[in-house]
């Protein structure tokens, strides 16, 4: 089901693009060179442009229920308020987002504001491609240029507005889901607080256990609600509990009615084989290990450490290659120097001392030829 709905989703996209590309020519048949150049331009333009609108919508909108910046990132590009309250700049990535702004919600408040933080980013996409509607008809030359602009922004908006499922949920998913329940509202504020403790160096283990006791797989029907259990994961791992963390995972992967986004799906599945590895329990490893999921990862080494460090596992003691494991040693050492989650940083950190560690015993225990 979740194949033929991806599928769906797809189709959608592809029909709405070539739509979007009939009705272009259709409206200006007789384009030179130079101007269907330019109209390529504008279009790779417009989506850059677009999703800087979009992230900006959120900050808007944010800022006007109470909200206050943590963080706003277009593409790679990731601008985040430091633990110096300075506004720092530095490369960081999800698969699956074209942005992303994280704003902290305001404290000791009852009602936890959602909708408008939520919709802002469609919101202000929409907004932008009714005000290029009307630019459209006053400009008198390069006329594609403003109706290019609208018809990225009016898609943006549909794409982010209308409830979809993909790698994570987009904005009109989570606004159903946030209007379903108040648990899932108060998870939203406990995720975004996180984040920004995070980045401040805060780490999960010295936070408030208050904000953490409350959280059971009740109501994890609810992917936002759910989230909360990769938090309870994250703590055990940050006060070194790892059987507990281990234990926990492999709870929720076999619990049917936790619902997660792929990408915390996958992160679990990730880490449930970095403890198996640690372990020597290398039974599975190559069947669990899918493509899917190696290419999930492979794609979030580019920024993300908990990726590096699990390649480096990997290669390290699964495949016992030193070389291959070397460069995913150099390649986290790389990422951590600009990786703006201090508190993320430090728990990283222990965990690959812990893969150095296991790698010693696994040499001491295992008299194998290790590939150079």
């Amino acid at each position: 089901m979740k194949k033929l709905l991806l599928v769906l989703q797809y189709l959608v996209f592809m029909t709405i693009g070539a739509g979007l590309g009939l009705f272009v020519g259709k409206m200006f048949p007789d384009l030179n060179k130079f101007d269907t150049v330019l109209l390529v331009i504008a279009f790779f333009l417009s989506i850059f442009l677009g999703i800087i609108i979009h992230e900006a919508g959120h900050l808007l909108f944010g800022l006007l229920t109470g909200y206050s910046f943590s963080s706003f990132r277009v593409a790679n590009f990731m601008w985040y308020k430091a633990d110096d309250n300075k506004i720092k700049l530095t490369k960081f990535n999800i698969p699956g987002t074209g942005g992303q702004c994280i704003m902290i919600p305001p404290k000791n408040s009852d009602h936890i504001p959602y909708f408008w933080y939520n919709a802002g980013g469609g919101l202000l996409n929409l907004i932008v491609a009714l005000l290029s509607y009307a630019v459209y008809f006053v400009l008198p030359a390069y006329q594609y240029i403003p109706l290019i602009f609208m018809l990225v922004n009016l898609f943006l908006a549909l794409a982010n507005l209308i409830p979809m499922k993909g790698l994570v949920l987009n904005d009109g998913y989570n606004i159903i889901l946030l209007a379903k329940s108040e648990k899932a509202r108060k998870m939203l504020a406990l995720s975004l607080h996180v984040t920004e403790a995070q980045i401040r160096g805060i780490r999960l283990k010295d936070m408030d256990s208050e904000l953490f006791s409350q959280i059971t797989d009740a109501e994890c029907d609810n992917a936002i609600v759910a989230v909360g259990l990769i938090y309870k994961i994250n703590r055990y791992l940050d006060q070194g509990k790892y059987e507990e963390a281990y234990s926990q995972m492999k709870e929720i992967l076999a619990n049917e009615k936790i619902v997660l986004n792929d990408i915390h799906k996958k992160t679990i599945q990730a880490e449930v084989l970095y403890f198996d590895i640690l372990k020597g329990n290398f039974s599975e490893v190559d069947n669990k290990f899918t493509k899917e999921l190696e290419k999930l990862i492979r794609s979030f080494s580019k920024s993300q450490l908990f990726a590096c460090r699990f390649l480096y596992c990997y290669e390290l003691i699964f495949k016992t290659n030193i070389l291959e494991s070397e460069k995913w040693l150099e390649k986290f050492e790389t990422i951590a120097k600009k990786y703006p989650y201090k508190g993320d940083l430090l728990l990283e950190k222990e965990l690959l001392e812990l893969t150095k560690t296991g790698y010693q015993q696994f040499k001491e225990e295992n008299s194998l030829q290790i590939k150079s």
